[in-house]
């Protein structure tokens, strides 16, 4: 059941926030923050704004590594992550692992929701032998 009814989610890497803009108008999520870096916001805002889900929907600067704003410290229902782990983010992996670690820390409740493409073998070792065995791991094709 991909129902996301009164979650609170966040996306990393949102680029044009497609992903949260979906979980927000689709899966109903109950607030959906939109985060990527800086010079993304203004982006994120406009498309926030031009699919009117300023109710819902926010944009947050998150720069992978760095400890947590604080207003992203609030536990989140879901972390959304689509295509975040592709070949050119090599360097970037460790970084966004310890982001996600952050956002999803042992014992908590938030759920992982990664779309993940196979590209590279360096990526599918990351996410095997580094990223998955912190979560109890679904996949779905």
């Amino acid at each position: 059941d991909h129902d996301l009814a009164g979650a609170r989610c966040l996306e990393l890497g949102a680029g044009l926030g497609l992903v949260g803009l979906a979980a927000a108008r689709y899966l109903r999520a109950q607030k959906v923050v939109l985060s990527d870096l800086e010079e993304m916001q203004p982006l994120l805002q406009r498309n926030i704004e031009l699919n009117d889900m300023s109710g819902t929907c926010e944009a947050r600067t998150l720069v992978w590594g760095d400890a947590l704003p604080e207003e992203l410290e609030t536990a989140f229902d879901v972390v959304l992550a689509a295509d975040v782990i592709y070949p050119t983010t090599g360097g970037s992996l460790p970084l966004l692992l310890k982001t996600i670690l952050q956002l999803c820390p042992t014992g908590s409740s938030t759920q992982l929701l990664l779309a993940y493409q196979p590209r590279a073998r360096e990526d599918q070792t990351f996410l095997n032998e580094e990223l998955l065995p912190h979560f109890d791991a679904v996949s779905e094709p």
